[in-house]
């Protein structure tokens, strides 16, 4: 049975809830850039090339990205780098903040093993589910990681260095 809750206007299915406020938008990295460990604070651009925005999206500042809306959200972090020395590891990671910025915490990581070896490209995805109680303490932000110094690639026209976020439900 479909029924409107009176209260919070939610359309329930059998007391479930169906038809959440969804939210999908992508941003990426424009310009490249070098570091061995680093948080990505600057270049990032919504992206413009297809629709990547449905809903209210993200916001962004110096790297820290604030929730358009409380909820259940996945994000997906994808890096890309090339190192021209030798290394042997390349990692991107999550970083989550439940005070308003004030302190980040690890949530995600994923590292891939690099051939120790001159002149390769590398790169991983991570991803999180975090539920968003309050839109001015959840922020998040993304950082590569990687033995030597790499060049952390970028593109205003193709997805790189690049993050994901889906709304998929109310908390």
């Amino acid at each position: 049975m479909i029924t409107i809750d009176g209260g919070t206007g939610k359309i329930l299915h059998n007391g479930s809830e169906v038809a959440s406020k969804k939210m999908v938008d992508q941003w990426r990295v424009t310009s490249n850039f070098t570091s061995a460990d680093t948080d990505i604070t600057s270049n990032w651009e919504r992206m413009d090339t297809t629709s990547a925005l449905i809903g209210d999206g993200m916001t962004e500042s110096s790297g820290v990205f604030t929730f358009p809306s409380t909820g259940q959200y996945l994000i997906m972090f994808h890096f890309h780098g090339y190192n021209s020395t030798q290394s042997r590891y390349v990692g991107g990671i999550i970083k989550l903040s439940t005070d308003s910025g004030s302190n980040y915490t690890t949530r995600a990581q994923q590292y891939n093993s690099v051939a120790s070896d001159t002149n390769v490209y590398a790169g991983g995805s991570t991803t999180l589910f975090v539920d968003v109680t309050s839109t001015s303490t959840h922020k998040v932000k993304f950082n590569v990681n990687s033995e030597n110094a790499m060049t952390w690639n970028a593109s205003s026209s193709s997805n790189m260095n690049h993050a994901t976020f889906l709304r998929l439900g109310d908390t």
